[in-house]
């Protein structure tokens, strides 16, 4: 039962991760729809800066895809016990 609860939590884990992934890259989406428009991101996160807005979307990218990686390097090493 509890090897159940903890492939739960890495599951929910990873489907937040995935969603935060696609986050990011609708930032860097919109954000790049509106440099070549020479437009402001009106449905952004924090600022109305295209540039400042595909920025944010790539740190969170880069972020989320190195957590991911170190999961399943963690997985991968055996130590999915604990």
């Amino acid at each position: 039962m509890e090897r159940n609860i903890k492939k739960t939590k890495w599951l929910c884990t990873l489907i937040v991760l995935a969603i935060l992934e696609v986050c990011a890259l609708w930032c860097i989406d919109i954000s790049v729809s509106a440099m070549l428009n020479n437009n402001i991101v009106t449905n952004g996160f924090v600022s109305h800066n295209p540039v400042v807005t595909y920025h944010i979307g790539l740190l969170l990218s880069f972020v989320v895809l190195m957590l991911i990686c170190f999961i399943c390097v963690y997985h991968i090493m055996g130590n999915s016990d604990s």
